[in-house]
């Protein structure tokens, strides 16, 4: 949250174990814009992404953790 998002984008979801998990940020050709990995917290996390630098549009953000992949369409105005 977020979305749409002219800037700062939130991510929470809740945790069972410490792995690392990845975002991506894909924009609407495929291109990755954003590749970042991160170490996930035992209960609930919350990560922001800074979206200000990334041009106006449509994007999937693509979480991974382990073999679980969750995408979302994301609207940077």
């Amino acid at each position: 949250y977020p979305n749409p998002t002219d800037g700062l984008l939130n991510i929470c979801f809740s945790s069972n174990d410490e792995n690392p998990y990845n975002l991506k940020l894909i924009d609407v050709t495929g291109r990755i814009v954003i590749n970042e990995n991160q170490k996930a917290a035992i209960g609930n996390n919350q990560y922001q992404l800074n979206l200000s630098s990334i041009a106006k549009g449509m994007y999937i953000l693509m979480m991974q953790k382990g073999d679980a992949i969750i995408q979302k369409k994301i609207v940077v105005q």
